[in-house]
């Protein structure tokens, strides 16, 4: 960047440059154990040694935490590690539609994401996502074997109350293992889309905000809570899918479904259970261990239910596509409910988007696509009905699509349109009982059809100064009376009068 200045003696032009040093590319590393201040606290640091004690010897593991047991216990019984059961009946869905039509988990992975690819493999594809999101040489990426999941994006830097947020420093860590199941050729793209197009760009958009050091004075919740847990991981979730070629929601909600079941059953009994969907042994050792390394026993009857955060999160989006700017959202850590609150203050103009978000229309129509695959809303109603080969059929299709027949009775008026009823919920079905029949006492009647007061009278009599004449001057007052039933008729005992309007 260059500025030119004028001194006012010499008149001389100064030249003052500023030379920026470009930013290098980024070098995807590959390491033997994950440094320690990458990993959770609740990480087993012995996890390879009880992996093989357990799939060799059969023996229920003792995991060794960095933490101590009482702070484990704390952890366990904080809100956000509690086991809930609100969407079990949708996880079980989708995973018993998944074994009826691929068999196992394995054969629906292979389907969705392809082929399984080594790490060696798959860091030219890592390569390649960094520049197309421009983002290369913003974070490191390295591969470990003992990481406790499939990938791990971690941030370092001055507490945020220092208001710093260029002195952070972004990191991806990625498991270099067989049981990281998106390991494969379509799989890493989408774990890339989780991991950098969701928590890096969100991460990195939340420094540039105004309540990036002081999240209370703007009515912010804390970045630990839980519903912010939920939205961040569940459009995490959400993105992991979203380039998938069969998008169902299959490992978050066997991740959900395996702490749902670990409250009735112990380690052993929960990694034979999930052989009815999962058939590779590491994979359910995997999600067993996720949910059973905070006990103090394993085998103990519980577990941790965090990770139940990706389904539920997921869920809720899903069922609120139309309802969320995903724009505003990516303004920052935010939770749904916040994003009207923060709508007039976000600092739009700076921040950065994967590019997945480069089209939000047709990002929005594969999210319902999504939706309406995983049974989380209904199919469309109905289709449009398909247009007639003939001018003149269409005509009288298009004619009888919008018109409506009106029943006059006192101060009513009643329409029956010819348009498809829409489709009652399965879930509460209401009965349809018919409507009962007007009963008007004489004291109420209207004497004149034409001078009512009724605003549905007028608005009949406005409809009725039509070329089709329904009230003609032939058929004068004195030949009209209102029946029992509450009908206008004639007196020459005509049927009710009835008339389309069109």
């Amino acid at each position: 960047m260059k500025k030119k200045k004028k001194s006012k003696k010499s008149g001389r032009v100064r030249i003052r440059v500023r030379i920026t040093p470009n930013r290098t590319s980024t070098t995807i590393k590959t390491y033997d154990a994950t440094p320690k201040r990458f990993t959770s606290k609740i990480d087993p640091l012995n996890l390879e040694e009880q992996k093989q004690r357990f799939l060799k010897y059969g023996l229920v593991p003792r995991f060794e935490l960095r933490c101590s047991p009482d702070r484990m216990q704390d952890i366990i019984n904080t809100k956000r590690a509690q086991i809930r059961f609100q969407y079990l009946k949708d996880a079980r869905r989708i995973l018993d539609h998944i074994s009826e039509k691929f068999g196992y988990g394995e054969d629906f992975m292979l389907a969705s994401f392809g082929n399984r690819i080594s790490s060696t493999q798959a860091t030219p594809l890592l390569s390649e996502y960094l520049k197309q999101n421009m983002v290369d040489g913003m974070l490191s990426v390295g591969w470990t074997k003992d990481l406790s999941c499939s990938g791990r994006m971690a941030m370092t830097g001055p507490n945020t109350r220092l208001n710093k947020p260029e002195a952070r420093k972004f990191s991806l860590w990625l498991k270099d293992s067989v049981d990281n199941a998106y390991l494969r050729e379509g799989g890493i793209t989408c774990l890339a889309d989780h991991e950098i197009g969701t928590h890096f760009f969100r991460s990195s958009n939340d420094g540039l905000q105004p309540w990036y050091s002081n999240r209370d004075r703007f009515g912010l919740r804390s970045v630990k809570s839980q519903p912010l847990l939920e939205t961040e991981e569940g459009l995490a979730t959400v993105n992991t899918h979203f380039q998938a070629k069969i998008p169902y929601l299959f490992m978050p909600a066997l991740v959900y479904y395996t702490s749902c079941k670990a409250t009735e059953m112990t380690f052993e009994e929960l990694y034979d259970h999930l052989q009815h969907y999962v058939q590779n042994p590491e994979q359910r050792w995997k999600h067993v261990m996720r949910v059973k390394r905070g006990l103090e026993n394993p085998n103990d009857l519980g577990g941790y239910g965090k990770d139940q955060c990706y389904f539920a999160g997921a869920v809720e989006i899903l069922r609120n596509i139309d309802n969320i700017d995903f724009t505003l959202l990516y303004a920052g850590k935010l939770c749904l409910d916040e994003i009207s609150r923060v709508k007039r203050i976000a600092r739009m103009e700076c921040i950065k988007l994967p590019h997945f978000l480069q089209n939000i229309e047709k990002y929005k129509k594969r999210l319902r696509y999504m939706a309406r695959l995983n049974g989380l809303i209904p199919d469309d109603e109905q289709k449009a009905p398909s247009r007639s080969r003939s001018t003149k059929n269409r005509k009288v299709t298009s004619a009888m699509s919008s018109t409506s027949s009106l029943v006059l009775r006192t101060g009513v008026i009643s329409r029956s349109s010819s348009s498809p009823p829409l489709k009652m919920s399965t879930d509460s079905p209401l009965p349809k009982t018919p409507s009962p029949p007007l009963s008007v006492p004489p004291s109420q009647r209207c004497v004149s059809p034409m001078k009512c007061s009724s605003p549905a009278r007028r608005l009949l009599d406005r409809r009725t100064q039509s070329p089709q004449k329904l009230m003609s001057s032939d058929v004068s007052q004195s030949d009209l009376h209102y029946s029992d039933d509450g009908y206008l008729r004639r007196n020459d005992s005509i049927p009710a009068i009835s008339t389309t309007v069109s």
